[in-house]
């Protein structure tokens, strides 16, 4: 089986990168999924240790965030994004565009995402700047509710264009405002 070549590979060896992918494909096909190792954690060592191209890197984490959200896990889905933006360098960042606006909308989405200002650093989102989802990761980043207010005046149909649901946008936002507020206080009037 691919399992037993994967493991039997030098941990350096490139090739695990390859039988890797191909078991992760197969166990998508069968099923199986949940029998094969996704942390992100776990195939960022893999990629390292066996020294693969950033394209090939970026390969894999495209592969495995579009596996993740076929399957609802958003939060591996959104690891797996980041770890692709990552992968981009000053000059590669600009093709990197719909993988970037894909990441932010991604972890705008998702309720359980709280690092926006991790995404802030990432040269494909850089890139960004000045457009409405860079506006909008700005919001979550270090604005409020009264700045998700003028954004919607100003770009109204932003969130349907891009599939959005205002109601979680606004509950995710609400719970991060709350949050900086309980950050300095050891106690929070009811």
């Amino acid at each position: 089986s691919l399992n037993v070549l994967y493991s039997g590979l030098p941990e350096d060896h490139h090739s695990r990168y390859r039988v890797y992918r191909a078991l992760v494909t197969c166990a998508v096909e069968l099923g199986a999924l949940s029998q094969v190792f996704t942390q992100t954690e776990k195939i960022a060592n893999l990629l390292k240790v066996s020294g693969c191209s950033p394209a090939e890197c970026q390969v894999l984490w495209r592969q495995m965030s579009k596996i993740h959200q076929a399957s609802g896990n958003t939060k591996l889905a959104t690891q797996a994004m980041i770890h692709l933006l990552s992968t981009y360098s000053e000059g590669t960042a600009t093709g990197a565009r719909e993988d970037a606006i894909k990441c932010i909308l991604a972890a705008i989405q998702d309720p359980s995402f709280r690092s926006h200002n991790r995404l802030i650093s990432l040269k494909p989102v850089q890139f960004l700047e000045g457009e409405p989802v860079h506006k909008l990761l700005g919001i979550y980043i270090s604005g409020g509710l009264a700045d998700f207010a003028t954004f919607m005046k100003k770009n109204p149909k932003f969130l349907e264009e891009n599939g959005l649901n205002e109601k979680v946008c606004l509950d995710k936002l609400r719970t991060l405002c709350l949050m900086e507020i309980a950050e300095d206080v050891a106690e929070l009037d009811y």
